[in-house]
C-alpha cells in the first residue's frame, strides 16, 4: 500500500511538470535538464534520475536492472510520453543514434594482462620516444590495450584496474572525469552520487547544492 502511494506521488509529480505539445504529442519536461544532452532530471529519494527512464518504469513497467536502454521514437530528449518511449539494447541505442545523426565515437577500455612497475617505466620511456601503443606492446610482450590503459592511468602500475565510469559513450577514470569540462561535481560529490546509485551522466552534470562538496553531501536538488 505504501509503495503504491509513493508511485502515485512520483507519477503526479512528473505530470505537474509536463507540457504537452499539441502537434507532436510529446510530454515535454519543464523542470531541470541535463547539461548538453537535454534529458529531464528529477531527484527522487536523494537520487538523481533521468525523467524518461523514470517514466518508462512508471507507465511501461521498465526494469532498470534489465540492462536495456530507454529510447525515444520522437528523438526529443525532453519528452517522457510513454507512447514515444521504447526499450532496446545498447546496440539498438547506437544504431538509433546513427540513424538520427547523433552518433558519437564510443571508446571502450578493458584492462586485461598484468602491467608491472618495471614494464610501466619502460613503456613510458618508449612512449616519450614517439612509439605508438601497438609498437610498445609488441616490444614488451603486452597488448596495445594494456599499454594504453596503463599509460593513460586506467590501471595501476601492478595491473589492478582503476575505478572507471562510463558516460556519454566514453569510459574514463574518476580522475579524468573530474578534469572533463562536462563534469560540474567535485570528487567527493561525484563518488557519493555514484555510491548511492545515481546514473553516471546525471552524477557528472547535475549542479551540486551550495556547500555540497564542503559538507560531503551529494545533494543536487531538482
Amino acid at each position: 500500500m505504501a509503495e503504491t502511494l509513493i508511485v502515485d506521488v512520483i507519477r503526479e509529480r512528473l505530470l505537474r511538470s509536463r507540457q504537452v505539445d499539441p502537434e507532436t504529442g510529446c510530454w515535454n519536461w519543464t523542470g531541470a535538464l541535463m547539461k548538453d544532452r537535454g534529458y529531464g532530471l528529477v531527484t527522487v529519494k536523494r537520487r538523481g534520475c533521468l525523467v524518461h527512464r523514470l517514466a518508462a518504469q512508471l507507465w511501461l513497467g521498465f526494469d532498470p536492472a534489465s540492462g536495456l536502454c530507454v529510447l525515444h521514437r520522437c528523438d526529443n530528449p525532453r519528452c517522457f510520453s510513454p507512447e514515444h518511449l521504447f526499450f532496446g539494447t545498447q546496440t539498438d541505442n547506437m544504431d538509433d543514434k546513427v540513424a538520427k545523426g547523433r552518433h558519437r565515437m564510443v571508446v571502450r577500455t578493458v584492462p586485461n594482462r598484468r602491467m608491472t612497475p618495471a614494464l610501466l617505466d619502460e613503456a613510458k620511456r618508449l612512449r616519450d620516444s614517439g612509439l605508438a601503443f601497438a609498437e610498445i606492446g609488441r616490444r614488451l610482450g603486452l597488448t596495445a590495450a594494456t599499454v594504453s590503459n596503463a599509460l593513460r592511468g586506467l590501471t595501476h602500475a601492478g595491473g589492478r584496474p582503476v575505478q572507471t565510469v562510463t558516460a556519454f559513450g566514453e569510459t574514463k577514470s574518476l580522475k579524468d572525469w573530474l578534469a572533463d569540462p562536462r563534469c560540474v561535481a567535485c570528487g567527493k560529490t561525484l563518488r557519493d552520487r555514484l555510491k548511492h546509485g545515481w546514473e553516471p551522466e546525471v552524477a557528472l552534470t547535475a549542479l551540486p547544492s551550495p556547500g555540497a562538496c564542503r559538507a560531503g553531501v551529494a545533494g543536487w536538488r531538482g
